[in-house]
Formats: C-alpha cells, structure tokens, sequence
C-alpha cells in the first residue's frame, strides 16, 4: 500500500483524482495546502502526490505548475476531474437560512454567480471543500453555526453526514480541473 499526499481531507477532489489514478487502497497524506504537498513529495516523506493545476472555468490553480517544474518533480499522470458544487448543511437548514458559506477559494470562485444573486451570504475560504464539508457537519451536529453551509462534492457531502440544500451551484456545467500526479 502507498502513501499519496493531497490537499484536504478524504472525499477532496484531490482525494477522489488520486482515487482515480492510484486506486482507492491506499493511505493518504492529508496536506492543508499545495506548498505541504509539494514538499512532501520533494522531501520523499511520500514518493507520490496528487495535485490540481488548472480548472477550466478560473485557469491555472495557485501557481502551481511552475512549483512542480522549480522542484524538478516528474509527472506521472493526468486525470481531467469533471467538478460538480452543491450547497450542503444540516437536515432542516434552508437557504434563506444562511448566512455564511465556508469552502476552497477556488470552489468559491467557480460558485461566483450562485454568490453573487445570494448577497446575504458571506463567502469564507476553507483549506479544501471537504474540510470544510466535515468541519460544518461537526459545527451543526452540535447546534453551532446554524446559518453556515458548505459548498463541495457529492461523495464528501454523503461521507460527512450533511444534506444537499441546493445541486450544482458551479457557474458552468463543464466545470472541470486538471490534476497531475506528480513524483520526485
């Protein structure tokens, strides 16, 4: 079994990328950004990583591409991960309800115009979707922030116990982000 460095917390997009090009029996580094990742796979804490480069509806990811060429990593592969966002809180909790929604800056970018006819609700960054998916249903499940959401995948929405207040809140359909796997 191998261990691969992602960004964020199991059911990421880094997460279920890696899922996709390593299989799923493996043990996972979970990083809380992009620069722990890289330096995990260039120290060889772990000999692989997973990591996103660009998605097609906000371009290059952090700048990550050139990380990758000044660190001098080999690319293994390519996965093309379609990205599907939804809204997602506690069984109960409604829209009008909210007042506050956490996830990765880039998630939130691509989310741009569902935020922008939702005035009422500030956009927070969160190291990765799922955390902040996981970090909501541990908040609520004990009756805090009861006016918050999260916007992230399917599977970390199901895997973290919330509900799905509203599907595919992503600008475009054809959302979709390039990882790489990438090695020293």
């Amino acid at each position: 079994m191998k261990t691969i460095a992602i960004q964020g917390k199991l059911f990421s997009f880094h997460h279920l990328a890696a899922q996709k090009q390593f299989g799923e029996k493996n043990n996972w580094l979970h990083c809380q950004n992009f620069d722990q990742l890289l330096h995990a796979v260039a120290t060889k804490e772990v000999k692989m990583g997973m990591i996103a480069v660009e998605n097609s509806l906000v371009g290059n990811v952090s700048d990550n591409y050139q990380k990758i060429e000044a660190m001098n990593l080999r690319i293994l592969g390519e996965i093309n991960l379609p990205i599907q966002l939804h809204l997602a809180a506690k069984k109960g909790i409604q829209s009008s309800d909210l007042r506050h929604v956490y996830s990765h800056p880039v998630a939130l970018a691509e989310c741009e115009l569902f935020l922008s006819k939702n005035k009422k609700i500030l956009a927070n960054d969160f190291s990765d979707t799922a955390g902040a998916i996981r970090w909501i249903a541990a908040q609520q499940k004990i009756n805090k922030n009861l006016d918050s959401a999260a916007i992230g995948g399917i599977e970390a929405i199901h895997y973290y116990g919330l509900q799905t207040i509203e599907k595919n809140i992503h600008n475009h359909q054809n959302n979709i982000t390039k990882f790489l796997a990438i090695s020293l």
